[in-house]
């Protein structure tokens, strides 16, 4: 990928600069005053996104957990909200479970990746079965305009959901 200050996509800025940030994140890496400048003033023009990662395994010692939270107010009385939550590295026997909410007009969507062992698995949001057996690592769903937030669960097919080899997480729109 190009650094954000050099190319951005046609579509989907606010969710490339989202991935931008979490693959900084994920792998340890250096963000310079240009990009971090770049990334703030995209993220102004940005939905509320919570952007959940968990750190790598080698790139660098684990972190506490922490929330950085940046809150930019427009003239127009506007604000948009960017929080980026780091965890600590996820457990390579488990799966992970990563995920962005995104906003299109008043449509609201949840896009989901996991990672981890396994071949076929089940994608839950809160007790509904979205996916079976399937063997894809990425899902998008849309949600109700007014959905403030969601539990989303991925298990190795056939696991119940409150098992310890799930991954959960919560997006937040």
């Amino acid at each position: 990928m190009c650094a954000p200050a050099e190319w951005l996509p046609a579509n989907d800025v606010c969710r490339y600069v989202a991935e931008w940030t979490a693959v900084k994140i994920r792998w340890g890496l250096t963000v310079d005053i240009t990009e971090k400048a770049q990334l703030v003033a995209l993220a102004a023009g940005c939905p509320v996104v919570t952007v959940v990662v968990e750190v790598a395994r080698g790139s660098g010692p684990p972190p506490p957990p922490t929330t950085t939270t940046t809150t930019t107010t427009t003239t127009t009385t506007t604000t948009t909200t960017t929080t980026t939550t780091t965890t600590a590295p996820p457990n390579p026997t488990r799966l992970t479970l990563f995920g962005t909410a995104r906003r299109v007009g008043t449509a609201r969507y949840a896009d989901l990746t996991w990672t981890g062992p396994g071949t076929r698995f089940d994608l839950w949001r809160g007790s509904t079965r979205l996916l079976r057996s399937t063997t894809v690592r990425q899902h998008t769903n849309q949600v109700s305009s007014t959905t403030a937030s969601a539990v989303y669960t991925v298990c190795p097919a056939g696991v119940a959901r409150t098992s310890l080899q799930c991954s959960s997480l919560t997006v937040r729109w």
